[in-house]
């Protein structure tokens, strides 16, 4: 006979819940966070084109703005 946890029975069900759903209110958080901090990234890397070159249109500005989605990628 396998040992499994499935056979176990939730020793207090209402705090799991509690927990499970503390734990998924942080994660929705800190993704969030990190979609307003590329946004922000986004809009400074345009304002630095910009100021960089200021006879640039804003859609030459829009396509020199990179388009990466990771905030801090590693190096290959």
């Amino acid at each position: 006979m396998g040992w499994s946890l499935s056979y176990l029975s939730p020793r207090d069900p209402a705090l799991l819940d509690a927990m499970f759903l503390s734990a998924g209110r942080a994660l929705h958080l800190a993704n969030a966070f990190e979609l307003k901090c590329q946004y922000v990234l986004r809009i400074a890397s345009l304002v630095e084109a910009v100021r960089g070159d200021p006879v640039l249109s804003l859609q030459q500005a829009i396509d020199a703005a990179p388009a990466d989605k990771m905030l801090g990628g590693t190096p290959p």
